[in-house]
């Protein structure tokens, strides 16, 4: 009897021995996946997922540099336009908007030239310097009654140096030919060409045998220049209307010579 209950409680003892070794065996698996899960959160707090876009880096605070003056270049000088050819004193009218009087006159001085001439106010006057010509040149378009304003009637006055002091035979053919570059034909005889008179007490010369739509030049000479006037009309076929021949004469009349020092 006693033996039976001794094998009794062996075979409890083994039967308890083999439940505990199968708990024990199973353990460890249960530990290995609880571990991993600890170290899989450990991982998962310590590295955040990436986002999806980087985030810029900071951008550097600029750096003030000491940089030394630059030396800076002196503009190179501008050159002014050339002035417009000068214009010499023309009386002015009382006042810009007035309209001259029937009858009134104006001054016209060229000190350069040596002389003054009165003109009629309402008649325009261009005065200005050609290449190459010492004095300036003056036009004048005379303003007649019953005559059309688009056919030219007017007056030149140009002042050609004489240094070489010619003789009015010599001043003709060097006016000639610088008119025309040519030489003045030998068949023209100038003594029965030119007329002999006097133009504001000064002796003068006139002619039609210089070129031009003219009908007639007269030359002052004095010293070292001559004074050539010329009535001008619009064609060469055509003669200057006679209120123009007479207001040519008036104005001539008018020229005097400035005073030299």
């Amino acid at each position: 009897m006693k033996r039976t209950i001794g094998i009794l409680a062996l075979l409890v003892l083994l039967t308890f021995a083999g439940i505990l070794i199968t708990r024990l065996r199973a353990t460890p698996s249960s530990v290995t996946q609880s571990g991993a899960q600890a170290l899989s959160g450990m991982t998962a707090e310590k590295t955040p997922a990436s986002p999806l876009f980087e985030s810029p880096l900071p951008t550097p605070s600029p750096t003030a540099l000491a940089l030394a003056p630059t030396a800076t270049a002196a503009p190179e000088p501008i050159a002014s336009p050339a002035p417009p050819p000068t214009e010499l004193p023309v009386s002015p009218l009382p006042s810009a908007t007035a309209t001259p009087a029937p009858g009134e006159w104006r001054k016209f001085i060229d000190p350069e030239a040596g002389y003054t001439i009165n003109f009629p106010a309402n008649a325009p006057i261009s005065a200005g310097k050609s290449p190459g010509e010492v004095y300036q040149a003056v036009l004048v378009t005379f303003r007649l009654e019953n005559v059309d304003k688009y056919h030219y009637q007017g007056m030149s006055l140009r002042v050609w140096p004489n240094k070489e002091n010619l003789p009015i035979d010599g001043i003709v053919k060097e006016l000639f030919k610088d008119m025309t570059l040519k030489d003045l034909p030998v068949n023209i005889d100038l003594n029965s060409q030119m007329e002999e008179t006097v133009i504001a007490t000064l002796p003068a010369f006139q002619t039609d045998v210089l070129p031009g739509s003219t009908s007639v030049h007269v030359l002052i000479p004095h010293n070292d220049k001559v004074y050539v006037f010329a009535l001008v009309h619009e064609l060469a076929g055509i003669d200057s209307d006679p209120q123009a021949v007479k207001l040519f004469y008036e104005i001539l009349d008018s020229f005097k010579l400035l005073e030299t020092p």
